[in-house]
């Protein structure tokens, strides 16, 4: 691999990304690498799929190599994206003690984890908060902690709950796509300079488009979108929760094979749908909203079954797709009501949406989940 990187990485580390198929860094990675490993507190914003992870991990795990008394605590928005997260730094780094804290987990096994003080630890806000209240969270002066998705993390009253960490730490590096002015001003609170990096520019290429139907044919437009597409890996996502699970009965039905993941869906079912998806066991997955922030499948598609209520989440769902250098693409189903809400994207982001008719006679296919022989 490219050996271009602003920081000194061990062996070992560059060994592993050219294991992972790794080429190149991308821009957000250097820019980001120095500030980083110079203790700086940093605001990095960058698109989807530009490598916002690594662009934190590379300069913070050469410190924790170098520095024996550092630890880093990552709080991340989903149980999903914090083990992401945890197993990128596993890989790269397995001679590193860590901890992995989601809920669902047994907790008096996780505190006695924590008894052992691991050096690296991805928490997701509930959890962290949960344990701060009890004196079991290690937050220390010689700390780094990461927030990602800080817009989402600090939002609401976990928010508040989690701002008192912030000025706790020796170094605070927060990542997101987007920021909110509830995030900004929280920043802007800080006591302390917060140095930004900035990418506007995307890894990859996303491919817009939309498909016209009447909300009482949403279903029956849906299988025949994904059978003219031949069933690529779809993440598909609607706007209420309570339609996760009639959807994927429905898929189902239509011998589609699909799993549901929400916030109702318990450790061991989320873990296997985001596995299962990954490995082609299943070729759609369908959620609501779990998966907008930071998750990352390869070479997947995205269908909009609801569109998204407001842009910020029409940025996070589409950054699925067209990650990490790679093209994608973002369907939108839009019904008559839904046609203004299309118009202000197509305006607000700058976004060029192609529209997709069925082809006549669509023969009926059908992907059913492989059994073992």
């Amino acid at each position: 691999m490219n050996s271009d990187f602003p920081v000194q990485l061990s062996d070992s580390v560059q060994s592993k990304l050219s294991e992972f198929g790794f080429e190149d860094f991308f821009q957000i990675q250097k820019l980001a690498a120095v500030p980083i490993s110079e203790g700086k507190n940093c605001r990095i914003m960058a698109p989807t799929g530009t490598g916002k992870t690594l662009s934190y991990l590379l300069p913070l795990g050469q410190k924790l190599l170098e520095d024996s008394l550092l630890n880093i605590v990552v709080l991340a928005s989903s149980a999903e994206l914090c083990s992401q997260i945890h197993t990128v730094f596993k890989e790269l780094y397995p001679d590193v003690s860590s901890q992995l804290i989601v809920g669902q987990a047994n907790p008096k096994r996780q505190k006695e984890r924590l008894k052992k003080q691991p050096r690296f630890i991805c928490c997701t806000p509930a959890k962290s908060t949960e344990l701060f209240s009890v004196g079991k969270f290690p937050i220390k002066e010689n700390s780094v902690l990461v927030i990602d998705e800080m817009d989402l993390v600090l939002s609401g009253r976990r928010g508040l709950q989690i701002q008192p960490f912030l000025r706790k730490v020796n170094q605070l590096i927060v990542a997101s796509a987007t920021y909110s002015e509830a995030s900004l001003a929280i920043l802007n609170d800080l006591d302390f300079e917060v140095e930004d990096i900035v990418v506007s520019e995307r890894e990859g290429t996303i491919h817009h488009s939309y498909l016209f139907c009447n909300d009482d044919k949403k279903e029956i437009s849906l299988v025949k979108l994904l059978r003219q597409l031949n069933f690529p890996p779809t993440v598909i996502f609607v706007n209420d929760v309570r339609h996760t699970t009639h959807l994927a009965n429905f898929l189902i039905r239509e011998d589609i094979a699909c799993s549901k993941l929400d916030s109702q869906t318990n450790k061991h079912q989320r873990e296997k749908a985001v596995k299962d998806l990954r490995s082609g066991k299943i070729k759609a997955l369908i959620t609501s909203d779990s998966l907008a922030r930071g998750m990352d499948f390869p070479d997947v598609h995205v269908i909009q079954y609801s569109i998204a209520r407001d842009s910020e989440i029409f940025i996070h769902r589409s950054g699925r797709s067209g990650r990490a250098g790679k093209s994608g693409k973002c369907i939108t189903l839009v019904s008559q009501k839904d046609a203004f809400m299309l118009k202000k994207y197509t305006k607000k982001l700058d976004v060029t949406f192609d529209e997709i008719k069925f082809r006549v006679n669509t023969k009926k296919k059908s992907f059913k989940r492989k059994t073992k022989k």
